[in-house]
């Protein structure tokens, strides 16, 4: 867009110069002045222009960087969770612990949320260089904040509360996966036709591991 209006503004300029000095021009000598003013200024026009695209591209690819990192920061931290879920409650889902205790340690230590993700989707950087297919990211991101209500809610019953806990977990390892597919589509390392495929693939073994508990 501004490249766009800086072309338009340098056709009208010179325009603007031609229809001003050219009438006045009746000796070769006045023309030959003329022609090198209007040279010069055509190519620091044109340098300006060159600047302003590389400075563009730059920021461009600083915001990409940028979103790159808080991409592979929110799966980092997604894998954390699910290791810390499965050491604390993985005894309590085999049977292995009480249920009792269970229920106290859930009311003391509630399910938290995960911060770099909400930075992440609140951020208007990836709306503007997500694949196609991101969209899926909110409707986990969704998912997964209607699990750890119901987790953490002390009036449903601790059985269901741990059933949902084994289905959190597969959710948070697809949502990682999600997020590092995006990276990679962000980086160019895929097409977005190829993070589309992943993102079928991730969606497809999902559904059948959630089919299999």
């Amino acid at each position: 867009m501004h490249s766009t209006f800086i072309i338009i503004g340098i056709i009208v300029l010179g325009i603007i110069l031609s229809l001003i000095y050219i009438p006045r021009i009746t000796q070769p000598r006045r023309l030959d002045s003329f022609s090198k003013f209007l040279l010069t200024l055509l190519a620091t026009l044109a340098g300006v222009f060159l600047a302003f695209q590389i400075s563009s591209y730059q920021d461009t690819q600083d915001e990409k960087d940028f979103l790159v990192a808080l991409l592979e920061q929110s799966a980092s931290e997604l894998q954390s969770e699910v290791e810390y879920i499965q050491v604390n409650y993985l005894s309590f889902i085999e049977g292995e612990r009480d249920i009792a205790e269970f229920e106290q340690f859930i009311n003391l230590h509630p399910m938290g949320g995960i911060v770099s993700l909400d930075i992440l989707l609140n951020s208007t950087l990836l709306p503007r260089f997500a694949s196609s297919s991101s969209g899926e990211i909110r409707v986990v991101k969704r998912d997964l904040e209607t699990m750890r209500a119901t987790i953490n809610s002390t009036s449903i019953a601790s059985h269901t509360r741990l059933e949902i806990i084994q289905s959190y977990i597969q959710q948070m390892s697809y949502m990682q996966e999600l997020l590092l597919t995006e990276a990679a589509y962000i980086q160019g390392d895929i097409s977005d036709e190829e993070a589309e495929e992943e993102y079928n693939r991730l969606k497809i073994r999902l559904i059948s591991s959630a089919s299999l508990n």
